[in-house]
């Protein structure tokens, strides 16, 4: 069993079909399904989201390594003179590499601090 009795769990996943479900369901240690406490609940929502926007902004030649073709992401960040991060919309970066991400995080808080 992996999952502990007296916990509770949350799985989501956007790609998982009806038998991978119940697969894991019958196998991961949930509790049979229900509405009751402690019984597992699905909860299975659209996957259309009308509220998702995908940009894809190529780097140009010889800016790989500083990633400030990302500061766009933070124009509604600042509203005269005052940091307003509550302003960012939710984003999500892929950068192709394992160290890459910790460098512009820094280089990041060292330009935009």
């Amino acid at each position: 069993m992996l999952l502990r009795q007296d916990m509770l769990w949350f799985g989501c996943s956007a790609t998982l079909s009806r038998e991978g479900e119940q697969h894991v369901l019958q196998n991961a240690g949930f509790q049979s399904l229900g509405c009751n406490p402690w019984q597992t609940e699905v909860l299975r929502t659209s996957i259309d989201r009308p509220d998702l926007f995908i940009c894809v902004r190529p780097i140009p030649r010889g800016k790989l390594s500083s990633f400030e073709t990302l500061y766009f992401l933070l124009d509604a960040a600042m509203e005269m003179d005052k940091a307003t991060p509550e302003h960012i919309p939710k984003t999500i970066i892929f950068i192709d590499s394992v160290g890459k991400p910790s460098v512009a995080v820094r280089e990041y808080h060292i330009d935009g601090a």
